[in-house]
C-alpha cells in the first residue's frame, strides 16, 4: 500500500508547527490547554496518534494508501484479522474458525453468530458476497482489485470476460458459513485477507448512498457510517482529526480496552515532534532526519526503531518524452547515490538495490540497480542527448509535502545535474493531490513508498501488472505479466520464487521505477501504551492496545 515517506521538510516547519500544535491543544476530548493531553487522554482510555497525511477516504474499495488503512482497520473487519505480535500468523475476526481442502484452493469460513454491523444488523456471509462483488465491478474501478483475482474466475468478470457473478469463486453456503474457491493455490492466502480490499460493507447504506458503482459518496461520513469493526467513525474534521469511539456491538468488545482513538493528520515531522513533546500525542509515525541518531543514543525509553516492509522509489511516467526511452530512465537510476541518501541524508534504513525489500527465506532476483555515472552517462549519450546536451528542462518530479521525500528529491536533482547535466523541477502536493494527478498520468516522475500488504515478493511485484490500478507509470511488458500468472500456477514454492524472481529482474532491467531505500519506521512511542508490537507492515489491531499510566 501506498505510503508518503515521511513528514514536512523541517526548514518550512514552522507556520505548520503552529497550526498543528493549536489543533493538538485544541481537539482533544475534554482536555484543558493546562493539562497535557496524553495524561488525560490515559485516564480517558483515548489514544492519539499521529497517522502522517490526511485519508484519501475511509471506503475500503476506493482507496490504496496507508493512512487510510490504519483508519479503516478500526471501523470494519474481515474474516481474519492481524496478530499483535506475530507477523505471520493471523487472529479469528469475523470467522470464528476455517477449514481448506487438501490442495488449499477451496476454503470454508465459518463466521461468528455474535458479529453485528454497528446498527445492530447481523454479520452474514452474504455480506461478503455482496462486498467481493462490488470490489469485481467494473464500474466501480476499484484501484486494488487484483488483490481479488486469487479468487477462481474473479479476474475474467472484472475483465468482461463473462457476466455471470455466479462462476467467481464466493458463496453463501448458509447465513454464517462463506466458502472461498481459488483458482491455485495460494500459500499466503490468510494474511491477503487481513487487507482492507476483503473487509465487508453494508449493504443497506452502501444502496442507499447509491455507492454500490460509484466512489465518493456520503456513505463514509460520521452518522452514514455503519462498520462491523471495533470501533465506529464519531467525527471527521478535514485536515484537523479523525476520532472513533469504541463499538459496543462489537462481537469482542469485551476485550477491546480502548475507548477510542484520535487520528492526526500532521504531515510535518517537527509539528509532530514538538506535539508529542508537549504531551499532545501518544504516537508519531516519524522523526524528524537531522534528530533520528539522537533519538536511538539519548531517548531509547520513547524512540522505536522497527523492522519494516517497504521500498522507496521513483516512479516514472513511460508515456512521455524522453522517459519513454528505456536507456534514459536507466541512466536516472544509474546516478542515484543510494548510499549517500540513506547514510547522510534521511539516517534510516538501506541501499534499495531491488524493489522488493531483502529477509524473505527462499526468494532472490538476478536483477538489480546501482550507483554507475559512467554508465549512465554512456546510456544518456546513446539515447541522444550527451552531457544533458537537448535534454528537455521541463521535467517535473512530484513529491508529497514532507521533509524526508523533499530532501531525497533534492538530492536526486543535484546528482542528476551534477553526473548528467540535466535539469529535473520539483514541485510539492499534498497527498491527495499528488494521488489524484498520478491516477491521470498527469506527471513526468513521482517519489513513493510501497509498504507490502503481506509478507510477499507478490505484493510488490503485482502493482506493476500492466492491468494494475497502483501501476501509474504506464508501463507494460507481456513477459513480465506471463511470469506474474505462471507464478500463481504452481504449487511449488521453490518454483514460485524463481518465477518472480526473473518478472523481478524484468522490472528493474525496464526501470519504470527506481528502487532508493528500504527504511525501519523510526517513531517516538508514549511508554504508557503497552502491547504495541514491531510489526512489518506498522499495523496492528488496535483493540489489543491498553494504558498503564
Amino acid at each position: 500500500m501506498e505510503c508518503i515517506s515521511s513528514p514536512r521538510y523541517e526548514r518550512h516547519w514552522l507556520r505548520t508547527a503552529a497550526t498543528s500544535l493549536i489543533l493538538a491543544f485544541t481537539l482533544v476530548v475534554g482536555t484543558a490547554c493546562s493539562k497535557r493531553a496524553v495524561d488525560t487522554a490515559v485516564k480517558d482510555g483515548v489514544l492519539i496518534v499521529v497517522n502522517g497525511a490526511e485519508v484519501q477516504g475511509l471506503d475500503p474499495h476506493a482507496v490504496t494508501g496507508f493512512p487510510e488503512h490504519q483508519v479503516i482497520m478500526t471501523l470494519l473487519e474481515g474474516l481474519v484479522t492481524d496478530d499483535p505480535v506475530d507477523n505471520l500468523k493471523v487472529q479469528p475476526g469475523v470467522a470464528e474458525r476455517w477449514e481448506h481442502n487438501p490442495s488449499c484452493t477451496v476454503w470454508t469460513f465459518y463466521l461468528n453468530p455474535n458479529a453485528k454491523w454497528s446498527n445492530g444488523d447481523p454479520v452474514t456471509a452474504d455480506d461478503f458476497v455482496y462486498s467481493y462483488k462490488r470490489m469485481l465491478s467494473p464500474k466501480l474501478g476499484a484501484l486494488y482489485v487484483e488483490m481479488l483475482y486469487d479468487l477462481k474466475n474473479a479476474e475474467d468478470y472484472f475483465t468482461g470476460k463473462t457476466t455471470d457473478f455466479s462462476t467467481v469463486g464466493v458463496k453463501a453456503l448458509n447465513l454464517h458459513t462463506l466458502e472461498l474457491s481459488l483458482g491455485h493455490p495460494v500459500p499466503h492466502f490468510l494474511s491477503k485477507l487481513t487487507h482492507y480490499s476483503f473487509f465487508p460493507v453494508h449493504r443497506p447504506t452502501i444502496e442507499k448512498f447509491g455507492a454500490q458503482e460509484r466512489r465518493g459518496t456520503n456513505w463514509t461520513q460520521p452518522g452514514n457510517y455503519i462498520g462491523n469493526g471495533p470501533f465506529v467513525l464519531t467525527k471527521w474534521v478535514t485536515n484537523q482529526y479523525i476520532e472513533v469511539h469504541k463499538n459496543p456491538l462489537y462481537w469482542n468488545a469485551a476485550n477491546n480496552r480502548l475507548n477510542g482513538i484520535r487520528f492526526l493528520p500532521m504531515e510535518n515531522a517537527a509539528a509532530a515532534e514538538s506535539a508529542f513533546l508537549a504531551g499532545q500525542v501518544h504516537r508519531i509515525d516519524t522523526i524528524p532526519a537531522s534528530k533520528r541518531d539522537y533519538y536511538r543514543q539519548k531517548r531509547p525509553d520513547i524512540t522505536r526503531d522497527d523492522p519494516f516492509f517497504n521500498t522507496s522509489y521513483l516512479n516514472y511516467n513511460v508515456r512521455h518524452k524522453p522517459l519513454d526511452d528505456v536507456r534514459v530512465r536507466r541512466a536516472l537510476a544509474l546516478t542515484i547515490d543510494r548510499r549517500t541518501i540513506v547514510e547522510k541524508l534521511t539516517h534510516n534504513g538501506r541501499p534499495a538495490t531491488s524493489f522488493v525489500p531483502p529477509g524473505i527465506t527462499g526468494y532472490k532476483t538476478a536483477g538489480h540497480q546501482e550507483w554507475n555515472p559512467e554508465a549512465a552517462r554512456a546510456l544518456l549519450a546513446e539515447a541522444g542527448y550527451p552531457g544533458g546536451s537537448g535534454f528537455p528542462d521541463k521535467l517535473e518530479l512530484l513529491i508529497t509535502t514532507n521533509d524526508t521525500t523533499k530532501m531525497i528529491a533534492e538530492a536526486l536533482q543535484e546528482m542528476w545535474r551534477k553526473e548528467l547535466g540535466i535539469a529535473v523541477q520539483i514541485r510539492l502536493m499534498e497527498w491527495r493531490s499528488l494521488l489524484e494527478a498520478t491516477d491521470k498520468g498527469d506527471f513526468d516522475l513521482f517519489l513513493l513508498s510501497w509498504i507490502g500488504d503481506y509478507i510477499d515478493p507478490e505484493t510488490f511485484l503485482s502493482i506493476m501488472t500492466t492491468t494494475s490500478g497502483n501501476n501509474r507509470t504506464g508501463w507494460s511488458n507481456a513477459s513480465f505479466d506471463q511470469l506474474m500468472r505462471d507464478s500463481k500456477h504452481t504449487g511449488d514454492a521453490a518454483e514460485r520464487f524463481r518465477l518472480l524472481g526473473e518478472a523481478e529482474a524484468i522490472l528493474l532491467e525496464e526501470a519504470p521505477i527506481a528502487p532508493i531505500a528500504w527504511a525501519n519506521r523510526l517513531y517516538l512511542l508514549h511508554p504508557s501504551v503497552k502491547n504495541w508490537n514491531p510489526k512489518l507492515q506498522d499495523i496492528r489491531p488496535y483493540q489489543s492496545l491498553y494504558f498503564e499510566e
